[in-house]
């Protein structure tokens, strides 16, 4: 089912993270904001990195260039009971535990892939259910826009942290120019 979805290639590809590049984008890291549209433009190894919905949606091969689309309460509790969650008093927060075995795997590779790593481990938020019922509805997402609003809350942090590592080292690798150079990483 997580192949299958529009975030297949983002979560079964294999990229080397690089801690060094990745504090080094988020040291340099600025939010540029034009209108309603936000990005954030950066420079690592000397190269300036631009992260936005676009460049997330062409480096992760995401297939979302719809508006935002969000469901109601009612809608996510459905899936809920769908996949065996008994919610009787509607919790802030989701326990991975309450699931049936096979949507335990999918809620945890979900919560792994998508969480800002708020909250307990156990716990899913219903922001993060959205995410989950798309999966299991095969609705349409945008979820370069999710992404992209956990990075802009980032940027509004005191001391931004390494949020969404996997996604944020594609974008940077897929626009770094090595020319030529194979073995550019740092060593350790």
């Amino acid at each position: 089912m997580l192949r299958q979805s529009p975030f297949g290639f983002a979560i079964s590809t294999f990229i080397w993270i690089y801690p060094t590049l990745l504090q080094e984008f988020w040291w340099r890291a600025e939010a540029i904001f034009q209108g309603t549209r936000m990005w954030i433009r950066s420079t690592v190894m000397n190269s300036v990195i631009i992260l936005s919905e676009e460049t997330l949606r062409v480096a992760l091969q995401l297939n979302d260039g719809i508006d935002a689309t969000f469901f109601t309460s009612e809608t996510l509790d459905q899936t809920l009971k769908e996949m065996g969650y008994h919610t009787p008093n509607r919790p802030m927060q989701i326990s991975r535990s309450g699931f049936i075995p096979p949507y335990q795997y999918l809620v945890t590779q979900l919560s792994v892939c998508f969480s800002r790593k708020h909250g307990h481990f156990n716990e899913l938020s219903y922001r993060l259910m959205e995410v989950v019922h798309a999966v299991v509805q095969d609705k349409p997402y945008n979820f370069s826009k999710f992404l992209m609003r956990d990075l802009e809350a980032n940027m509004h942090t005191h001391k931004p942290f390494l949020i969404y590592p996997h996604f944020v080292m594609k974008v940077i690798t897929s626009q770094l120019d090595f020319g030529g150079v194979t073995n550019w990483y740092p060593r350790a």
